[in-house]
């Protein structure tokens, strides 16, 4: 009965070791994870948002570093930059209220100066 197990076991082709890993399997799940690039682009999206309205160069710098970032996740992963685009949104918003509150300050200072 002992030979019969040992031959068993010659025979079996099936392994568990690490070289059997399939690779190919697990490859897309790599791919689909979420780069840093878009994190980086949506964070800085929603701080650009914040900080326009609350400290107005800071904001616009973030809204340029967010477009930056948002940019370089959408190039590194095509198929999977919806993170990255609206990193993207929020920084064109955050520099577009800036600009918005640059003209208004400028026509209420304007008007002030003419009274």
């Amino acid at each position: 009965m002992e030979d019969r197990d040992l031959d068993r076991k010659k025979t079996d082709t099936r392994t568990d070791t690490m070289v059997d890993f399939d690779y190919d399997r697990y490859a897309e799940v790599e791919y689909r994870a979420t780069h840093t690039d878009a994190v980086a682009s949506l964070t800085c999206g929603i701080l650009a948002i914040v900080l326009a309205v609350f400290y107005l160069p800071l904001g616009v710098i973030a809204g340029i570093i967010g477009i930056i970032f948002g940019i370089r996740g959408c190039r590194k992963n095509p198929r999977n930059c919806g993170m990255a685009v609206a990193g993207l949104i929020c920084s064109v918003i955050g520099i577009i209220i800036a600009a918005a509150l640059i003209v208004l300050a400028v026509v209420l200072f304007n008007s002030a100066e003419l009274l």
